[in-house]
């Protein structure tokens, strides 16, 4: 008796580029971009701090109070940094 895998539809293929191009999406607003930045660097840190050297939970840290003082001060650095390297670009962005 032989059994006949399960039909499953066809996939494509998923390129890096189309990655790239939604995170500089026109959809995706810089409080979302930042967002997205600040818990990768958490999660990248703790994994750091936790197998690597628990030197890497002062990144953590400084995250951390980064995203306190930007809600405070109305200032984010990494916010800077998106649109000084075009990234993120205001002209482009429109709200869904």
């Amino acid at each position: 008796m032989t059994l006949d895998p399960p039909a499953f539809p066809a996939v494509r293929p998923v390129r890096t580029a189309s990655r790239i191009d939604t995170f500089r999406s026109r959809n995706m607003s810089l409080d979302h971009k930042i967002r997205l930045i600040a818990g990768t660097f958490i999660l990248a840190s703790l994994a750091i701090g936790w197998w690597v050297t628990p030197w890497a939970f002062l990144f953590t840290a400084f995250v951390g109070v980064n995203l306190i003082q930007s809600s405070f001060t109305k200032w984010c650095l990494m916010e800077d940094i998106l649109k000084g390297t075009g990234v993120h670009d205001e002209a482009r962005t429109r709200r869904v």
